[in-house]
């Protein structure tokens, strides 16, 4: 039985200032997206067996044009806009993609799909890092320009809205295009600027999943048209009629240059250990810790309470989506983390049990909050023998957070056991290979054919 303490929604002031930021390390280094770019590429990988990126996949593949860009799971090269949106679908098939919270996006699922459709015998891997991180700022800022918790507050879908000028930011990085034409580019991307947060309630993650393909492939688009001449408004921005004017009554132009150059977003990125919405993750860490630390059982749990910011509350409370949804995923991992199968969850997110929620407890949590409890995510646990454990763990603190990353053995084991559906063994430890070899690369034909092979050998073998 699992209870969330929850609020009506309320209305989020925004902060008063951009947020500080202190990062001057330089992303292209060996602690950068490098990395962890491993775990940005097996989010594709594992993407290909999820139904929204196989029924993406094999929808457009049926209307694609003949081209030089890569498939993910497919070993077909097709034109640039439809790989560009089959793999952004299939980056966020799954709850296991990267986190931005100040931007409340996920960025390696509109940014990487546009690299990996650029990338075929046109730009160095150091080349595709460095739009990557491009990509990244231009998304980020945008986001935290319009106040992406106002933006959430109103029903929007900051992935979508601002993801779309991340894409269209690689796609003009990735053609090499000059000053005037990224002008065009990111005009012709801001009047494609949609997306609502009512994707989160078709049950499926399917809607999910289609906030990352459209601005992708409209991003992309975008670009070419420019490369073309085609012209777009010259102040999409901070224009009277511009994003800024249009989606944030308390916009701040202000992020969109704060330390441009010595300070970048691809940073202050994180990644999943657990494969479930964000604001659930600090949750699931505090309980598979009592769970281990005293030797819990099912049996003897009566009850979990989860304290939530107010925010995060209206992200995953009792969502139609179970991925999202905190009751869910709080008795899943209940289940699985002390009956002798919590690594299965910890690292995928899978269910290998699913859940019985008692009585009326399902659907409807009681609707109480704890105000002040900001970023916060505390799991407390009772036993039948009425002890209280009561960790209150700070999700800053907890690991996969920036300023407390998961550790590279952490990485790669998420990476091996996210993947160990997708990929065999050998081809697993190939594709890790040549992601960390990333810097030295001449291309990055080979990791694409990589990834486009291994997922068919797997479904061969299977």
């Amino acid at each position: 039985m699992v209870h969330s303490r929850q609020a009506v929604r309320p209305s989020i002031s925004p902060p008063t200032s951009p947020a500080p930021r202190t990062s001057t390390r330089h992303p292209t280094s060996s602690s950068g997206p490098a990395s962890s770019s491993s775990t940005r590429s097996a989010r594709i990988v594992l993407g290909t067996i999820q139904a929204p990126g196989r029924i993406a996949r094999e929808t457009l593949l049926g209307i694609a044009g003949s081209g030089r860009s890569h498939v993910i799971g497919a070993h077909r090269l097709v034109d640039v806009a439809s790989a560009a949106f089959i793999n952004a679908v299939q980056c966020h098939a799954h709850e296991v993609d990267d986190s931005h919270f100040a931007s409340l996006t996920h960025p390696a699922s509109t940014c990487l799909p546009v690299i990996l459709a650029f990338a075929g015998g046109t730009m160095t891997a150091r080349e595709a890092l460095v739009s990557l991180i491009v990509g990244y700022d231009v998304q980020c800022r945008v986001a935290a320009s319009l106040d992406a918790r106002v933006l959430h507050d109103q029903g929007f879908m900051p992935l979508a809205l601002c993801g779309v000028f991340g894409s269209a930011a690689v796609a003009a990085a990735s053609l090499r295009l000059d000053r005037a034409q990224i002008v065009d580019v990111l005009g012709l991307a801001g009047l494609q600027a949609a997306g609502l947060w009512a994707c989160a309630t078709d049950g499926t993650h399917m809607s999910k999943a289609f906030m990352s393909g459209f601005p992708a492939r409209n991003g992309v688009v975008s670009a070419l048209l420019a490369k073309a001449g085609f012209r777009g408004p010259q102040q999409i921005l901070e224009g009277r009629d511009g994003i800024l004017s249009a989606f944030g009554e308390n916009s701040d132009p202000a992020p969109l240059t704060a330390a441009l150059g010595s300070a970048f977003e691809i940073i202050g990125t994180s990644i999943k250990r657990h494969a479930c919405g964000g604001p659930i993750r600090g949750a699931v860490d505090a309980l598979l810790e009592i769970v281990e630390t005293h030797a819990v059982r099912p049996e003897q749990i009566a009850r979990i309470t989860v304290e939530l910011a107010v925010s995060a509350c209206v992200i995953v409370d009792s969502r139609d989506d179970s991925t999202i949804n905190l009751q869910h995923v709080m008795s899943v991992a209940a289940l699985d983390g002390v009956g002798g199968r919590g690594a299965t969850f910890a690292r995928t997110g899978r269910c290998t049990r699913r859940p019985r929620y008692a009585g009326e407890d399902r659907p409807h949590p009681q609707r109480r909050v704890r105000k002040g409890v900001a970023d916060r995510a505390a799991g407390a646990g009772h036993d039948r023998a009425s002890r209280r454990f009561d960790p209150h763990r700070l999700c800053r603190a907890r690991r996969r957070f920036p300023a407390n990353p998961l550790s590279w053995d952490q990485t790669y084991e998420k990476y091996l056991n996210t993947t160990r559906d997708v990929l065999i063994p050998a081809d697993a430890r190939r594709l890790a290979d040549r992601v960390m070899s990333m810097d030295s690369a001449e291309d990055l034909d080979a990791l694409l054919d990589d990834l486009s092979r291994s997922s068919l050998a797997r479904a061969a073998s299977s």
